[in-house]
């Protein structure tokens, strides 16, 4: 079949691009994954935001959602609040942190995540990983071999493999899914896999899926994505903020979060939404753990992107005016943004503040887990889970895998903690 001249042009944008990168093939993929994307539905500006995301990781993506309706008044089906009074005066910032103090700790030797394979393994943490994640080219069918839970989910593009802690794995089908879209549960009880008409949801300890029409009045964009607040609870992101929906009665109400893009905001443990803000809006963390918005300002941080929150600290990436010049990943307090400790990030080539690092998980104890892709020294593709210790400075590999990284994963959180 003919190649549409959007994808020419595309993949002509992305060899230029990457013409002096190690690993240019990974450009390919990502055509792959848009095209895919587009073939589901997703609209007219996917190709471009999918190549806006390869390039600059979704910089300057200005999301103008309406925050002015608050949800009806319903007894609450989780955690998260349905009150939506916004905070219009931001907590009172702390400064950025001295050079003094960066120099008592807080600021860490740089990293080059090329040397990856060089870091020791990790010692007792997310036990229920395997060392080596293998998806193998077949699975049983979840249907056929049900599992209590699953601590990993890899979207293969019309299938989803799920791996279970004893190292077996399972496969649902996913014809439909949109990219990205495949989504475990907290605990590993449960899988969803958001498509162009709705979301699937497949118990993992009946192999049962049951169907889910979005919500009336739901308000499609680019960039819709489905997450879990609970076992029982999904947060469908669109244009107009969310929707709280139980999968077990398939009721659903309205709420006012999140306001930005995907790239911004997360849940904590306990289904409480955190975003950072977007480069068009004011830098500020907005966090909903009571219910009502707080604004807490970002400049002793600089903007955190694809945050991730424990009860007491929330880390990210500095992306825009942080204590250093660079790409560099933070951990700071929660209620006020205080950094806590600072990792300059060796930035080759663009790969890592673009695509190839990712946040996936941080700790009571403050240990952050970080995703990382392969695309430098090593001919080898693959992905690495790697454990940054903030109090120690320590760096340590928890699982390894020479899988493609291209292929979206999903983790059990409450199981890696």
């Amino acid at each position: 079949m003919t190649e549409p001249h959007e994808w020419r042009d595309l993949r002509n944008l992305l060899d230029l691009a990457t013409n002096r990168i190690e690993s240019p093939h990974l450009a390919e993929r990502a055509v792959v994954v848009a095209r895919r994307r587009q073939a589901v539905g997703r609209g007219a500006m996917v190709a471009g935001s999918v190549a806006l995301v390869v390039l600059v990781a979704v910089i300057g993506a200005r999301l103008d959602r309406r925050l002015d309706s608050a949800p009806p008044a319903a007894p609450s089906t989780s955690s998260i609040s349905s009150t939506a009074s916004i905070t219009s005066d931001p907590t009172t910032a702390p400064v950025s942190p001295s050079t003094e103090n960066l120099q008592q700790g807080i600021l860490q030797p740089k990293w080059d995540p090329r040397d990856v394979d060089a870091l020791p393994a990790a010692d007792d943490l997310a036990s229920r990983l395997p060392e080596v994640v293998t998806p193998p080219e077949s699975a049983p069918f979840l249907g056929d071999s049900p599992t209590d839970i699953a601590v990993l989910s890899v979207d293969r593009g019309s299938t989803v493999q799920l791996l279970a802690p004893d190292g077996s794995w399972r496969s649902v089908p996913a014809p439909d899914i949109s990219a990205g879209a495949a989504s475990l549960s907290p605990a590993g009880s449960r899988l969803a896999i958001q498509t162009a008409k709705g979301i699937e949801v497949w118990s993992l300890s009946t192999g049962e899926r049951r169907q889910l029409a979005f919500p009336a009045g739901f308000e499609p964009w680019d960039f819709t994505s489905t997450r879990w607040v609970d076992e029982q609870t999904l947060l469908l992101d669109d244009l107009a903020g969310g929707w709280l929906i139980d999968v077990e009665t398939t009721s659903s109400r309205r709420v006012p979060f999140p306001t930005q893009h995907p790239y911004w905001w997360t849940l904590d443990a306990d289904g409480a939404l955190v975003e950072g803000a977007d480069y068009g809006e004011p830098a500020v963390l907005t966090d909903w753990r009571s219910g009502d918005p707080k604004e807490v300002s970002m400049a002793g941080t600089g903007r955190l992107a694809r945050p991730v929150a424990s009860q007491s600290a929330v880390a990210g990436f500095i992306v825009e005016q942080g204590p250093i010049d660079g790409f560099a990943v933070a951990i700071a307090d929660r209620s006020d943004l205080t950094p806590s400790a600072v990792l300059p990030v060796h930035d080759h080539e663009g790969n890592y503040s673009n695509w190839a690092l990712g946040t996936v998980a941080l700790g009571e104890d403050g240990t952050l887990l970080l995703w990382t892709a392969i695309p430098g020294r090593s001919a080898t593709d693959g992905w690495r889970l790697v454990a940054w210790n903030p109090e120690s400075g320590d760096l340590s590999v928890v699982t390894r895998s020479d899988a493609s990284p291209v292929w979206p994963l999903s983790f059990a959180t409450d199981l890696l903690r």
